[in-house]
């Protein structure tokens, strides 16, 4: 059985952004095949390290890992919520900020050290590094006999940032096309997530090793329908974050004063986690707008709906909420951005509307025509089933693996 070890510092056991989702789904799969250790180097409360090892059938060490009997006194903790928290990790993270950092800003030869001394200590085959900013692990962890690298890129990190000054906002890491490029480099393979940013990386760096490991979900019941009769619930998820942020202030302004006036029965649009009213601009149209805050059990929010929106205005990355959506058995209308990886979707259980006219129309359209909604529902189910499962999503990356575990040995 190959061996290896995830290091993050995303606590993807604690809270519900992409990043986290990502990690979490993507361990699922590998434990069935690996003998996995994960590395986390972030700080932690003891009952959050207590939530992690609980709740994951994995090796665990980290630098700060509190001991045993630190962990047994402090006691298990259960019922520990998911709530999406605020943390200095090297994913996609709060970005209502003022100062950028850069790759440096994440270098420690503290933390490379220990990362080091455990891939040693646990001969492991591969090394999985999430994300970019941990890219410089890589040069430390080539000694002899070492590990395979794999950086898993989850946004194509420069990309994203041409596409925030587009629209006037920054992104969190300042890192240039060049940057990036030497980042990913460093390792033996890359992780893309899109076939659009596969083919990216793969111009910049011909020579290199890049695999194509997308989002697998499980369908999920919806239970009982939640919603009050004569209405039609639309939903949208969404964390503290700029993108977040400026999809929905655009849908809000572009397309909702038109939706009310003309769906029928009456439109309510819920929008879920962390995001709230007071984040988004004041003037907007807010009648109708439910914020229910974060929470726990998705199947509850999306059973409240009937269809669900991604606005999205940045086009990098797999946007995990239209995943989410559609693995809710909840038809999705969506920008091109949104569906960016989920292209197979369109005119199944997911709608493209290229501008905000189309995307005001296509949801009236469904509000209007329970056929329609019927149509899109029903078709989710097949699609989770066909494309969504892991087998088929992890399907290079077991490869990766595999080729790289019979080198070594």
């Amino acid at each position: 059985m190959p061996t290896l070890m995830l290091v993050t510092d995303v606590p993807f056991w604690l809270d519900r952004r992409g990043s986290s989702e990502r990690i979490a789904e993507m361990l699922k799969y590998l434990v069935t095949f690996c003998d996995v250790t994960v590395c986390f180097i972030g700080e932690l409360k003891v009952a959050e390290w207590n939530q992690g090892l609980k709740n994951t059938d994995v090796n665990w060490c980290g630098p700060g890992m509190p001991g045993r009997a630190i962990r047994t006194a402090a006691g298990w903790v259960d019922g520990l919520t998911k709530e999406p928290r605020t943390t200095n990790s090297s994913s996609k993270k709060d970005e209502s900020f003022e100062q950028t950092v850069s790759l440096r800003d994440f270098e420690s030869h503290v933390i490379a050290d220990y990362v080091v001394g455990q891939a040693k200590k646990r001969d492991v085959d591969v090394v999985l590094l999430e994300y970019v900013a941990l890219s410089y692990m890589c040069n430390p962890l080539r000694y002899s006999g070492g590990p395979f690298l794999v950086i898993d890129s989850i946004d194509v990190m420069n990309v994203r940032s041409r596409e925030l000054e587009a629209i006037g906002e920054k992104n969190w890491l300042n890192i240039t096309l060049q940057q990036e490029m030497d980042a990913l480099s460093s390792a033996d393979a890359v992780l893309a997530i899109q076939e659009r940013e596969a083919l990216f990386i793969s111009e910049h760096l011909p020579e290199h090793l890049i695999c194509l490991v997308k989002h697998a979900a499980a369908l999920k019941s919806k239970g009982a329908k939640q919603k009050r009769p004569n209405e039609f619930a639309i939903g949208f998820v969404g964390s503290v974050g700029i993108a977040n942020k400026k999809s929905i202030e655009f849908f809000l302004k572009e397309c909702w004063p038109t939706i009310l006036r003309q769906s029928n029965p009456t439109p309510i649009l819920r929008i879920g986690g962390g995001l709230q009213k007071e984040d988004l601009d004041s003037l907007l149209n807010f009648d109708n707008v439910e914020f229910l805050g974060s929470f726990v059990d998705s199947i509850q929010f999306y059973a409240s709906i009937d269809a669900a929106i991604n606005p999205a205005v940045i086009a990098s990355g797999l946007k995990i909420k239209s995943i989410d959506a559609i693995a809710h058995a909840t038809p999705l209308v969506s920008t091109e951005a949104g569906l960016a990886g989920l292209e197979s979707s369109i005119g199944i259980c997911s709608v493209l509307s290229n501008d905000w006219h189309q995307f005001t129309d296509s949801l009236i359209s469904i509000a209007n025509s329970p056929d329609r909604l019927t149509e899109l529902t029903d078709a989710c189910a097949a699609y989770v089933e066909s494309q969504l499962n892991p087998i088929t999503v992890y399907a290079q990356l077991r490869d990766l693996i595999m080729k790289a575990a019979e080198v070594r040995s």
